[in-house]
C-alpha cells in the first residue's frame, strides 16, 4: 500500500484495515439483511443504519430501476433523521443526475464538491437540503 510511491506509515496501515473491517461488516451485515428482511421497509431502515453507520452523511436514498431498466423509481428518501416523502417525484430517466449516472455505469460515483456548477452539470435534482458531497452506490 503507497501513496504517490511513499509508503504508508503503520497508524495510516492499521487506520486503513480498520476502515476496510468497518466496510466488510456492514456489507456483510446488509447481506444477511437481504436474506432475512421480512418486508422493504425492513431492507430499507437496515440499509441506512449499515450505510450511515460508515459514512458520515446526513441523509440517503435508495432508488430501483424500473421493469423496463429505462428509468429510476425514487423509493425511499432519508434526511436529517427523517424519512423523505417521495411520492410526488416521477421516474427520472437514466440520462439524469448522479443517480442515473450510477445506474448507466454500474460504478460507484463520489462527487466531494457538490456546488451548483457540478449540479447543473449533471441536471441533478435535488429533493430536500442540496448536499456538500454525494456518494453513489449501485447493488
Amino acid at each position: 500500500m503507497t501513496t504517490e510511491n511513499k509508503p504508508l506509515s503503520l497508524e495510516e496501515l492499521v487506520t486503513a484495515v480498520a476502515q476496510r473491517e468497518a466496510e466488510l461488516v456492514a456489507t456483510n451485515h446488509i447481506g444477511l439483511l437481504l436474506a432475512e428482511a421480512q418486508d422493504l421497509r425492513h431492507v430499507f431502515e437496515g440499509a441506512r443504519r449499515e450505510i450511515m453507520s460508515i459514512v458520515t452523511a446526513t441523509g440517503m436514498s435508495i432508488f430501483l430501476l424500473t421493469e423496463d431498466g429505462e428509468k429510476l423509481d425514487w423509493i425511499y428518501g432519508y434526511e436529517f433523521g427523517h424519512e423523505v416523502d417521495l411520492s410526488n417525484i416521477p421516474p427520472q430517466t437514466l440520462d439524469v443526475g448522479y443517480s442515473g449516472q450510477v445506474a448507466r455505469t454500474r460504478q460507484m460515483l463520489y462527487v466531494p464538491n457538490n456546488t451548483g456548477q457540478v449540479r447543473e452539470e449533471h441536471t441533478v435534482i435535488i429533493v430536500g437540503e442540496a448536499p456538500v458531497a454525494w456518494l453513489g452506490l449501485p447493488l
